[in-house]
């Protein structure tokens, strides 16, 4: 499953995310597995998909705790100052 999130109300720059689950065979619990980059610019070779993705840096960083935010998982007490609205997809 894929999804795109648009930082500026353009197509470019995108935050885009590939997922999958992926079933842990210890436990036999489902894992959500997500592999997440930011595209700064459209490809640039018609009739491919390669891209300039970046999947590190401060942006990418920022995405990644934000995402976090919405898992299922207990908090810790020290993670318990989540003042910042989340903003959907």
């Amino acid at each position: 499953m894929g999804f795109v999130r648009r930082l500026a109300g353009v197509d470019f720059p995108r935050f885009h995310i590939y997922s999958h689950l992926e079933k842990d065979p210890t436990s036999n619990i489902q894992n959500l597995i997500i592999n997440l980059h930011l595209d700064q610019k459209k490809p640039s070779y018609e009739g491919t998909a390669a891209h300039g993705g970046e999947y590190s840096g401060e942006l990418v960083q920022e995405e990644i705790e934000r995402i976090k935010k919405f898992s299922l998982l207990p908090k810790s007490a020290s993670d318990s100052s989540q003042t910042e609205k989340l903003k959907p997809w």
